[in-house]
């Protein structure tokens, strides 16, 4: 019976700290280049409609609520081509979202969602991104979010956190919520 009282709890402390964004901003970080502006295009394409304002930049992370970052992650887990590592992007932009949307290893991935003393948010990271299947799967979580559903529970739903099973229609990705629940309020 007592585990039963600390799962309510639990349940209860835990919809009771979800934090809500209202208006978000969307941040890109593209350190890839020329070489990945058809699938930052494709990217906002599906999601740019859904926040209220976007801030793109080439080097430094915007300040935001959400960061879509374009990078390749080394196996150690830091982003290559640049002297800040991930969390530091991560703290800079202040973002409680981020996507590392250009794919990399599984190694890669699984190293850049290790937990560290700083740059905490709710981390996913992409090991396939399947096409076009990607941009649908940025749609769904952020329209569901806009309509007040938790990204935990809208990607619990949704994609497969084991990049080796086989989830048809849905990208590779490993994530790490270490914000908590988090949801927008104050969209269309």
């Amino acid at each position: 019976m007592g585990f039963i009282v600390v799962v309510v709890i639990a349940v209860f402390q835990v919809r009771a700290s979800i934090v809500r964004i209202p208006t978000p901003k969307l941040g890109v970080l593209n350190l890839k280049g020329s070489s990945v502006n058809s699938m930052v295009e494709e990217d906002m394409e599906a999601v740019g409609a859904i926040f209220t304002s976007t801030e793109e930049s080439p080097s430094r992370p915007p300040s935001c609520d959400v960061l879509l970052l374009y990078c390749d992650i080394g196996p150690d887990g830091r982003v290559d081509s640049s002297t800040a590592g991930l969390r530091d992007m991560i703290r800079d932009s202040g973002a409680l979202v981020v996507i590392v949307a250009s794919e990399n290893p599984i190694e890669s991935c699984e190293a850049a969602t290790q937990p560290a003393g700083y740059g905490k948010t709710n981390l996913v990271v992409t090991v396939g991104r399947h096409g076009e299947v990607f941009a649908a799967f940025l749609n769904r979580l952020f329209t569901a979010m806009a309509q007040g559903t938790v990204l935990q529970r809208v990607l619990k739903k949704a994609a497969a956190q084991n990049p080796k099973l086989d989830a048809p229609g849905m990208p590779d990705c490993i994530w790490n919520m270490e914000a908590g629940p988090v949801t927008f309020t104050g969209l269309k």
